[in-house]
């Protein structure tokens, strides 16, 4: 009885971590939301979506760590998404939240609004060291457009 007791709290105590984890995201997310929109559907033409497309570019090549770039240091220049061109400038979050508030905001968008489904067999969640290790780089939002994967978002 004692163990069941246990595995029960062991079990309870990672769920609600993991709950935590999401809380986190969601949390940092409402800094986004303004743009990208709760909906994570974004404005056409002024702010992309998230939702229906983070995961195409997140399994191109080099689209995770270009995600992360992103949210680091921000991202300028012209960009297609499934709703039309854009040409605006997502700000810079590095100075603003640390590396764990900035793995959970990007888990959390990669799984919000269907996304998760959308995501390749056996994906992983981003680590706050693969966003630590990305800080040194100092990349200018013009720079970090460069590593945009080219992805069709065609149907």
């Amino acid at each position: 009885m004692r163990v069941w007791g246990r595995t029960l709290l062991v079990a309870l105590l990672l769920g609600g971590l993991a709950l935590a984890q999401d809380g986190l995201g969601a949390q940092v997310y409402q800094q986004c939301a303004g743009c990208h929109q709760e909906s994570g559907m974004g404005l056409p033409g002024i702010f992309p979506p998230l939702a229906g497309t983070l995961p195409r570019i997140a399994a191109a090549e080099g689209g995770r760590d270009y995600l992360i770039r992103v949210v680091l240091f921000g991202m300028m220049g012209p960009i297609e998404s499934v709703n039309g061109s854009y040409n605006g400038q997502m700000p810079a979050w590095g100075g603003s939240f640390d590396d764990a508030q900035i793995a959970a905001v990007l888990n959390y968008v990669l799984t919000a609004w269907g996304n998760d489904a959308l995501l390749p067999k056996g994906w992983e969640a981003i680590a706050p060291e693969e966003v630590q290790a990305a800080r040194v780089e100092d990349l200018k939002p013009q720079e970090v457009l460069k590593l945009r994967p080219k992805v069709e978002f065609g149907e």
